[in-house]
């Protein structure tokens, strides 16, 4: 009975350490969890530029330390341990501190100088870093699991063995310890129940994980692809080649919307096979091209007629299993359209990871037109600035000839009024001279009026 009671004993605490490793578990999974869930926030939030995509950074950059501290309270075990939980303590405060360095760059830089510090800053090292570590202290712990597992056997083992030897001492006991037995084993198989189910749900967070990182890589990818100042060919072909690459889709082509005309213009391929009787633009719509792109809905197309586009190689030619046409929405408004030949139906992570990049090309597809634009409106301002340079070169001659003109007009004033003193003066000695003429004629008229008087006296004087 006394080595019975120190198996079971044994057994409930082999047990119990074996839950306390898959808490361990947990915790470390919890802070996988936590830091890739900010890291993707923060890649969201740097390539949209929209608030709510802190959302995840927010919930689960907190919860980063505080589940490491709760770790630390868990591990009683070897100083090796404690010195691995210190290592990865260091990288999680680490990457804490470089998520927030990314935020104060990305408002002092902008989005150019966030998405350098988050494709070449450290954060990527210190974030493998914390994974390598966990996962050190996962192996380390399942170890330890498969040690206590063999405890346990070894310890059930014994117990099954008194129990028979003492079966033959007190039949009464036996049923006593066998009873016993059965509560420790219905007590172990809910443990084991709740072992899987932890498992279980363990392998749903892992799997989570993987497709998040495949969804993120994706859109990095994308982020590459479009960045630099491209032309809008160039950005085209960049855009839709790096899709294809990335869900393995044979063809593709995409579309981009002249707002003026109205029309949806072909602008690059990937594998693309333009025949006479391939268009390349389409009005809103007007095909399935200009039909998606005024419903701002995505279309899978399947059983795809014979005759329809076909994917060409150098050894031959195939007709595509199915056709997906996706639009890309920039404020409520399509500015492209990717049509995609596929040999197979797209899964959910592929229909995911194309409705995931649609805002990312949005913007980067504005941003190119946004950069047409406004070299167009440089190179009006430039060629305006030119005329009105050559105006006012125009102008400063012209003020030139005005001042010139100026004092010519002066001078002739100046000359003119010389002139008009000159003119007084002289009508002034004309007027003294014609008073001195009258004076002289009204002398001239008393002397002929006298001589006239004389002339008659002397007749008078003749007669008589």
């Amino acid at each position: 009975a006394i080595t019975s009671y120190f198996s079971i004993d044994k057994l409930n605490d082999v047990t119990k350490w074996q839950s306390h490793t898959y808490v361990i578990i947990n915790h470390l999974k919890d802070i996988e969890f936590h830091v890739l869930n900010s890291e993707t926030g923060i890649r969201g939030y740097i390539i949209a530029g929209k608030p709510e995509y802190l959302g995840p950074y927010k919930e689960n950059a907190a919860k980063i330390l505080p589940t490491i501290e709760v770790l630390k309270e868990s591990i009683t075990e070897t100083s090796a341990q404690k010195e691995m939980i210190d290592s990865l303590s260091f990288y999680a405060h680490q990457k804490v501190d470089e998520m927030k360095e990314v935020l104060r760059i990305y408002d002092v830089e902008g989005q150019t100088g966030a998405g350098q510090r988050v494709m070449f800053g450290p954060g990527q090292i210190f974030k493998n870093k914390i994974l390598e570590w966990s996962e050190k202290i996962i192996q380390e712990e399942e170890e330890l699991l498969i040690k206590r597992k063999e405890e346990i056997n070894k310890s059930s083992f014994r117990s099954e063995l008194v129990v028979v030897l003492s079966s033959f001492i007190i039949f009464g006991l036996i049923v006593f310890l066998l009873s016993y037995i059965r509560r420790t084993f219905d007590q172990q198989k809910e443990t084991e129940d709740q072992i899987r189910d932890a498992n279980l749900e363990l392998g749903k967070i892992s799997s989570q994980n993987e497709q998040k990182n495949w969804l993120l890589s994706g859109a990095t990818a994308i982020n590459e692809a479009m960045r630099g100042e491209q032309e809008m060919d160039e950005l085209a072909n960049n855009i839709i080649s790096g899709i294809c690459n990335y869900i393995n889709a044979p063809t593709g082509g995409l579309y981009i919307v002249n707002p003026i005309k109205n029309t949806l213009k072909f602008k690059g391929g990937y594998a693309w096979h333009n025949s006479k009787n391939t268009r390349q633009e389409y009005h809103f719509g007007e095909s399935l091209v200009g039909q998606i792109a005024a419903e701002k809905r995505p279309k899978l197309l399947e059983h795809i007629p014979a005759d329809y586009i076909k994917i060409h190689s150098g050894l031959g030619e195939s007709v595509p299993t199915s056709i997906y046409l996706l639009p890309i929405v920039f404020e409520e408004s399509t500015i492209a359209v990717i049509e995609l030949g596929l040999t197979n139906k797209p899964d959910e992570s592929s229909l995911l990871f194309l409705n995931t990049i649609t805002e990312s090309i949005g913007v980067g597809i504005n941003s190119a037109i946004a950069r047409i634009k406004l070299r167009a409106l440089f190179e009006q301002t430039q060629q305006q600035a030119e005329e009105l340079e050559s105006q006012q070169e125009e102008l400063r001659t012209t003020n030139e000839e005005l001042i010139y003109k100026s004092e010519q007009l002066q001078a002739s004033e100046e000359e003119l009024r010389v002139q008009q003193e000159e003119l007084r003066q002289t009508n002034a000695e004309l007027e003294e001279k014609a008073q001195q003429l009258e004076e002289r004629n009204f002398a001239v008229n008393q002397a002929r009026e006298a001589m006239s008087l004389k002339a008659e006296e002397l007749e008078i004087s003749s007669q008589y």
